[in-house]
């Protein structure tokens, strides 16, 4: 999103200005906020989605949109209170005793207002209306960046400044996104039947979700634990540097959900067309994952200040995260047609339990690399669970020999690299290896010259292998 791409711009200016205990607060805050997003939304964008862009009139949409914002802001409103008088807790738990109250508030402020922002960005996305959001986000990064530059560069408001920067980028975020509300939001379109049939739907994305957060927040929250919140910063610090890498997935993803609901509708046959994308977008993230981990630590050395440097490791096990994320998006393909979604949380559920097991294990003697490897296997644990049960829908042929054969020469490359001291003519060479052998491959695996393949994508014919 946006917001990742704003919190990249920002910190080669904070690894200046901020201390990696600075930079520790910020990461935990980010923990916070995205652990709590599934309490407050308990699931309701999910269902909304659904049942919104499934709705036959304007009636039916208004009725679940009004449903599902008086619930979730009950709900959201609810939680924030509880959580204010858990602070000092809080506080012990997971900040040092660092975390003062006025940043505590803007914790909260931030929370309740990305939360709200959530339902309008359900219908724009329905609407496929992606420049409406895309101009939005640039609006409040722009306010955003000159704010934070100001309270944190120039008053040197630390932290507190960071924070307030970004709460009244959400705030304006969320006025913004309000308007493709006003049309929809009307308290007598509120239904007791239908607010019945969005729970029963979006329930059981609730211990999906948490679950799922504690995938992708535990590493950062035992390292925080073990190592110290100075070296939870650094860990922030680089890890928001393979920002970009989780921005293409998350967007991928954004536009992969209802286009698959598209699909659905409009192809007999739709199997093809699906194991072509996911074919040729896998080997194209592991081809920028592998050039990504080679120009890494020549650009974090330009950029980053020295107290960071020693996070430069990190970066091809961080980075190689979003991959195994997007692996899961794609390969449970067709388990969207199940009018049940109860394995989602049995699937997450076993995902949380390896996470949290191999960090507990191997953060004592392989810290912090064993806590992100654990990431990264949570989320192919889940896309196995998922796979098999999404096959009893859809049986989708999928490149997996391929994909794994050009992983792992493309590991070996990187491997070779930072064995090598991350020296510029090997790197050279090995992107330049890398580029040719995805060329070769994506050729193979279409059966298509590089120029015909250029000829499908402009001509907007997304399957590109034979049937």
């Amino acid at each position: 999103s946006i917001s990742q791409l704003l919190s990249l711009f920002l910190v080669p200016f904070y690894t200046k200005a901020l201390r990696p205990e600075d930079y520790g607060i910020l990461a935990i805050v980010g923990l916070f906020t995205q652990f709590t997003n599934p309490l407050l939304s308990l699931g309701l964008d999910n269902a909304l989605f659904r049942f919104f862009s499934l709705s036959k009139n304007v009636e039916e949409e208004r009725t679940y949109l009004t449903t599902a914002f008086f619930i979730k802001m009950t709900a959201a409103i609810t939680c924030l209170v509880l959580i204010y008088f858990a602070y000092p807790v809080l506080d012990k738990l997971l900040f040092e005793e660092k975390l003062t109250y006025n940043i505590f508030i803007l914790v909260l402020g931030s929370v309740f207002f990305g939360s709200f922002g959530a339902l309008a960005e359900v219908v724009i996305r329905v609407q496929r209306k992606p420049m409406v959001f895309i101009i939005i986000q640039l609006i409040v990064m722009s306010i955003s960046i000159v704010l934070s530059i100001y309270w944190v560069l120039i008053l040197e408001w630390g932290v507190f400044g960071a924070l307030l920067a970004s709460m009244i980028g959400l705030i304006i975020r969320s006025m913004c996104l309000s308007i493709y509300l006003r049309n929809y939001l009307n308290f007598r379109y509120f239904s007791i039947s239908q607010a019945k049939v969005l729970l029963n739907y979006a329930l059981p994305y609730v211990p999906h979700k948490i679950q799922g957060q504690v995938m992708q927040l535990f590493s950062l929250f035992i390292v925080n634990q073990q190592m110290g919140i100075a070296s939870a910063g650094i860990y922030s610090v680089v890890n928001k540097l393979s920002k970009p890498i989780w921005m293409i997935v998350g967007s991928v993803q954004k536009a992969w959900v209802p286009y698959k609901f598209h699909l659905h509708k409009t192809e007999s046959d739709p199997r093809a067309i699906f194991s072509s994308i996911s074919g040729n977008y896998w080997m194209l993230l592991i081809l920028m994952w592998s050039v990504a981990c080679m120009m890494f630590p020549f650009i974090f050395r330009y950029l980053i200040n020295e107290r960071y440097h020693q996070g430069i490791n990190y970066f091809p096990f961080l980075a190689f995260i979003p991959l195994a994320q997007a692996f899961y998006f794609t390969v449970n393909t067709g388990l969207e047609l199940r009018k049940s979604q109860k394995i989602l949380p049995i699937a997450t559920f076993l995902g949380m339990i390896t996470v949290v097991s191999v960090s507990l294990i191997t953060v004592k003697y392989y810290a912090p690399y064993g806590p992100i490897i654990a990431q990264s296997l949570s989320f192919l644990v889940i896309a196995f669970i998922t796979f098999r049960y999404a096959r009893k829908v859809l049986v989708i042929n999928y490149p997996f020999l391929l994909t794994f054969l050009y992983l792992s020469f493309s590991s070996i490359l990187v491997f070779i690299n930072y064995l090598s001291g991350c020296d510029l003519l090997v790197s050279v060479i090995s992107i330049t290896i890398e580029l040719i052998l995805f060329i070769r491959l994506v050729q193979y695996f279409n059966e298509k010259s590089i120029g015909e393949i250029i000829r499908v994508f402009s001509s907007r014919k997304i399957s590109l292998r034979k049937t």
